[in-house]
């Protein structure tokens, strides 16, 4: 009786770590990060493979910092889109590059929709600063 509690214990723990939700665990510049201008990229990665659906970056208006746009969730919701101009992965990825025209300074925020392979879908949002090179 003790082996087959035993084992259906660790039958259920391998469950739970095989469908454990993925998250990003990474991005290039990081959130928060500030940089100089030119950043023609931003590199998301992921502690499990997702499938991208759908990414937009945004520039805050001129007065917001980097600060401002961390904190409020609204900050760039009816700023227009920088175009991106990578093809997002057709497939599962746990890293993958986005690509746009160099940045001016300026304050950013990249927003990313993914699919987990398990089904479940999530979004997140990397914001960070450019600043000139002088």
């Amino acid at each position: 009786m003790t082996r087959l509690l035993i084992a259906l214990i660790a039958l259920l723990s391998i469950n739970t770590v095989a469908f454990g939700h993925s998250k990003m665990s990474g991005s290039t510049p990081e959130d928060g990060a500030t940089v100089e201008a030119g950043l023609a990229a931003v590199s998301l990665t992921f502690d499990r493979k997702v499938r991208l659906t759908r990414v937009m970056l945004a520039a805050a208006p001129a007065e917001m910092t980097l600060a401002a746009v961390m904190s409020d969730v609204e900050a760039l919701e009816n700023q227009a889109e920088i175009g991106v101009l990578s093809e997002l992965p057709k497939g599962f990825v746990e890293e993958t590059e986005i690509d746009f025209d160099p940045l001016i300074p300026g304050v950013y925020k990249l927003h990313w929709i993914a699919v987990a392979q398990d089904g479940h879908t999530m979004e997140g949002k990397v914001h960070f600063a450019v600043e000139s090179a002088d």
